[in-house]
């Protein structure tokens, strides 16, 4: 994953997770970085272990959307378009449920890269 992206390049930043050991429960948060420099969370996608392959799964307020490939490999989009996805800092973090393992990667969201237009 990037550390930066640009609204106009990226409607959809595409991520993929690969969950091995055994099958649980797991969760994406995304969180932002308000005015205040507290993190939000704004979406929340979890990941059951009766999803079936070539499935498609969605976040709670469908910023986070995917597709469930070979037992435990995801591909994951961050919807860009979204009202919520505004310019700012973003922290995508991974949590397992049964041992409070937690993964995280943040970037920051762009509006253009100079010299493009949308």
């Amino acid at each position: 994953m990037d550390n930066i992206y640009y609204k106009n390049e990226y409607p959809q930043i595409p991520i993929t997770i690969e969950i091995t050991g055994q099958k649980t429960t797991s969760s994406i948060y995304l969180y932002n970085k308000n005015s205040s420099n507290y993190l939000n969370q704004i979406d929340k996608l979890t990941f059951e272990t009766n999803h079936r392959n070539n499935s498609k799964i969605s976040g709670d307020n469908s910023i986070l959307t995917g597709n469930v490939f070979a037992s435990g490999k995801y591909h994951i989009f961050i919807n860009t378009t979204n009202s919520n996805m505004t310019e700012g800092y973003y922290e995508l973090v991974y949590i397992r449920s049964t041992d409070d393992y937690e993964y995280g990667n943040s970037f920051y969201l762009l509006k253009n890269r100079e010299g493009k237009s949308t």
